[in-house]
This record gives structure tokens, C-alpha cells and sequence, in this order.
């Protein structure tokens, strides 16, 4: 008894159909599609991530900045009406100091300080708050 060489012929083995071994072009190329999507969206986080790292990097140098400035301010006894300016670490800054109208019978005389620090990039950041300076005995 002899055996075929082509088991097809005989029907042993069942013939392969087209697209029922593997995928077609068309399904992997939506597969593709779909793993560049994906991937794509990854990048897009991971920037929108370094973006904001940045800017909260930024936004604590200048908070640093001001601290430091705050710190050189005049005591409220010296505390004067008018401009300032100047540069702390590549800083840029400005002060305005505005004396505000006080309530009779109060020993104190309150001051609006308007800080402004500007970043070395261009960012600003504006501080304002009341000091309170004593008043002279009347």
C-alpha cells in the first residue's frame, strides 16, 4: 500500500481558505491604525505633562523671588509712599507702596504694597497685600 505524497488529495488534512490562516492587510492595518492612535495620545500626555512640570517650576521660582524681596522690605516704621524696582536672580521686580486713608480713632495707617516679579521667561506674578504702619500721636 503506497501513501500519497499530497494529503490534500486525499482529503486528510482540510484545505486552507483564504484569510482564515491569519489576518488580512486590511485588519492589520486597522491595527495599525489603532496602536499609532494610542501612541500618539501617550506623547500628547506625556507633553501636556512636561508642560504644566514647567510651569509649576516657573511659578515657584518667582514665588521664591518674592519671598526673597519680601524679605529686603523696609520695616513698617520706615515703610515710604512710592517705587521701587530692581533684579533678584534674573528677577525682575517692582514695588508700589500707596498710603490708604485710616480710620479715625485707630493707631494704625494702612499701606497697599503692590508687587510685581517677572520671570526671566516673561512670566509675572503680582502680589498684593496691606501693611500697616503705626501712626504719629496727634
Amino acid at each position: 500500500m503506497s501513501r500519497p505524497k499530497n494529503p490534500d488529495r486525499r482529503g486528510e488534512r482540510n484545505p486552507v481558505r483564504l484569510g482564515e490562516q491569519g489576518f488580512t492587510l486590511i485588519e492589520g492595518l486597522v491595527a495599525l491604525a489603532v496602536v499609532a492612535a494610542a501612541l500618539g495620545a501617550l506623547a500628547e500626555l506625556n507633553g501636556q505633562s512636561r508642560r504644566a512640570t514647567l510651569a509649576v517650576e516657573h511659578r515657584s521660582a518667582l514665588a521664591a523671588a518674592a519671598g526673597m524681596i519680601e524679605i529686603g522690605l523696609p520695616g513698617r516704621d520706615q515703610l515710604r509712599d512710592g517705587e521701587r524696582s530692581g533684579v533678584v536672580d534674573g528677577h525682575r521686580w517692582r514695588l508700589q507702596t500707596t498710603a490708604l486713608p485710616a480710620s479715625p480713632g485707630t493707631p494704625w495707617r494702612p499701606h497697599r504694597l503692590s508687587l510685581q516679579v517677572q520671570g526671566p521667561g516673561g512670566e509675572t506674578l503680582q502680589i498684593e497685600t496691606i501693611r500697616l504702619q503705626p501712626q504719629a500721636a496727634q
